[in-house]
């Protein structure tokens, strides 16, 4: 098993390209200071320890006092950067689908103890991810990240961004909810009991222009034996 919770290096190409086009600055030295390869970034299926993941997370907020950091972080997520899990993503039949992959293969990105569920009912689907244990949480600024990536991604897939009915982060705010409303397109819950998003059926559940099961179907093949070879 694993001595430490791990993160997939290449979402952090993500954060090296948002402070350089979002806020003009370098990010090789941020990366050094964290221990973090910015190559590394470059290596498919590489990953970094959590406790530098954070310290990346953290130095990055104080270089652009931006604590939303994050939500410009997930604007530039794509699924070439997710190894498997975006290719499933990509391939999946419809953003219900595509929202239960993203929870099966969730070890994919990062491998912190956590309940990641998708419920479905006649007035919608929904994700939720909880973290119980409190020595291994993702950063604040990753969850950001997380969730509007989600959204990215659901505009990839289906050509035009997917309108949530509900979107709740633990966290408290760090800045004007605005922010947050503007990113999302609706007011977001914060201090919430879970984290995680909503969307109504006829969202979650229209086809998908990506749609491809044969594709699907190898690449989860791909994406399990990626997370079983994470942990036993």
């Amino acid at each position: 098993m694993l001595l430490e919770s791990t993160t997939l290096a290449t979402a952090f190409r993500y954060l090296a390209d948002s402070l350089r086009q979002d806020y003009g600055l370098d990010p090789a030295p941020l990366f050094r200071q964290a221990g973090v390869s910015l190559a590394g970034t470059r290596e498919s299926g590489h990953r970094l320890p959590q406790r530098a993941t954070r310290r990346l997370w953290e130095l990055a907020i104080a270089a652009t006092s931006d604590a939303a950091i994050g939500l410009k972080v997930g604007r530039r997520i794509r699924p070439e950067g997710l190894h498997a899990l975006g290719y499933a993503w990509m391939s999946s039949r419809t953003l219900a689908d595509a929202l239960r992959r993203f929870a099966r293969y969730a070890h994919v990105l990062v491998t912190v103890p956590a309940t990641v569920e998708v419920t479905s009912s006649d007035t919608g689907c929904q994700l939720t991810a909880v973290y119980p244990d409190p020595a291994h949480q993702p950063h604040e600024a990753g969850l950001d990240a997380t969730l509007l990536g989600l959204l990215t991604l659901g505009s990839k897939a289906a050509g035009h961004p997917p309108r949530p009915r509900a979107v709740f982060l633990q966290h408290p705010c760090r800045t004007e909810p605005a922010v947050y409303a503007a990113a999302f397109g609706i007011p977001v819950e914060f201090g919430a009991g879970v984290n995680g998003i909503r969307f109504d059926s006829s969202t979650a559940e229209a086809v998908l222009p990506t749609d491809n099961p044969e594709i699907a179907a190898v690449v989860d093949q791909v994406a399990e034996r990626y997370v079983a070879s994470l942990q036993p």
